[in-house]
């Protein structure tokens, strides 16, 4: 196997990598990540592997953790709460939408 590719520790993630990375963290397994990217399923999980090593991670939680700490994701923070009048008195109204009780 003398033309395999092997990534190294630290090397940086080519955009499509980064772009499976994206869809890892928003929890696609591999089999979704083949069929949304239009890849065949080995493909698929050889991106992740490299991923992996590069990031020199485990697991898809300490995946996500390198992605959040090198601003490659981001968790949205919480939904605008708005105070709305309404028969004399205040409703939480939350993205546009009453909050139920």
């Amino acid at each position: 196997m003398a033309n395999e590719y092997v990534p190294h520790i630290g090397a940086p993630l080519s955009p499509r990598e980064l772009e499976v990375l994206r869809l890892i963290c928003d929890g696609r397994s591999t089999k979704q990540l083949a069929g949304e990217l239009g890849i065949a399923y080995k493909t698929a999980v050889a991106h992740r592997t490299h991923i992996l090593e590069k990031t020199n991670t485990h697991d898809p939680i300490s995946l996500f953790r390198w992605a959040l700490l090198h601003d490659v994701v981001r968790i949205p923070g919480p939904p605008k709460t708005v105070m709305a009048r309404r028969n004399g008195g205040l409703d939480m109204k939350l993205a546009g939408r009453a909050t139920p009780n």
